[in-house]
């Protein structure tokens, strides 16, 4: 059933669409076939009539042709549409930690050979933590234990990712209110273009489009015309 509201819009859009001018009314196929007789005229006559006189037929429709376009593009820009409410981003919370992950296990230096008991002073032989003599025949006895420094980043870096998912957590409650908001502009958008207002001046920019695609269609013509008459 049809409500009042909607009966008083496409009255609207009626005495509108009747107040169209002329030219925004013809179809594509009409000024095919404008562009067509006028290329033909141009063209015989340029071949009948002094060309002084085909040259001021010319820009006499050149002119015509700028016209529209020029006011075409001039009441597109005139009725613009309100833009469709912009659609809210969601915001990636970022880990605030750049600290560089140090070794896990760091090795311990011997001051004396672990065979002999001889002291060490050679910085290869500490950390293999036997002489160069005892290596050669009991091999190297390296030792490490774990870094007291990796430990500390571990639990920095814990701290830094709970931070960063409660403040995600904030982002994405703030990214679902947008939205709910969103919706509501949306709709809000959508009604506006139903006011007889707004479909006025859809209506106009079709207009306007149809003026300035009647412009280049004449202008197109125009040079065909000079082309096939020179």
């Amino acid at each position: 059933m049809t409500t009042p509201e909607g009966v008083t819009q496409s009255k609207s859009m009626m005495e509108v669409s009747h107040r169209l001018s002329w030219v925004a009314r013809r179809s594509p196929g009409t000024w095919a076939a404008v562009v067509t007789v006028v290329a033909v005229l141009l063209a015989m006559g340029q071949r009948l009539v002094s060309g002084w006189a085909v040259s001021i037929v010319a820009m006499l429709f050149g002119t015509g042709a700028l016209v529209l376009i020029w006011h075409g593009l001039r009441v597109r820009q005139a009725n613009q549409l309100p833009a469709r409410p912009p659609t809210p981003s969601r915001r990636v919370a970022e880990l605030d930690f750049s600290v560089p992950e140090p070794a896990r296990r760091v090795p311990v230096l011997a001051d004396f050979c672990t065979i002999c008991g001889r002291a060490l002073s050679n910085p290869a032989s500490r950390l293999a933590r036997v002489g160069s003599e005892c290596v050669k025949v009991h091999g190297p006895r390296p030792l490490s234990v774990l870094n007291p420094a990796y430990g500390e980043w571990v639990v920095s870096k814990r701290v830094a990712e709970a931070e960063a998912a409660a403040k995600q957590r904030s982002l994405d409650r703030q990214h679902d209110q947008a939205l709910l908001l969103h919706t509501r502009d949306v709709r809000r958008w959508e009604l506006s273009l139903e006011t007889p207002e707004m479909v006025r001046r859809r209506l106009v920019r079709i207009e306007g489009q149809r003026l300035a695609g009647a412009g280049l269609t004449l202008t197109a013509g125009i040079a065909a015309a000079q082309l096939l008459g020179s």
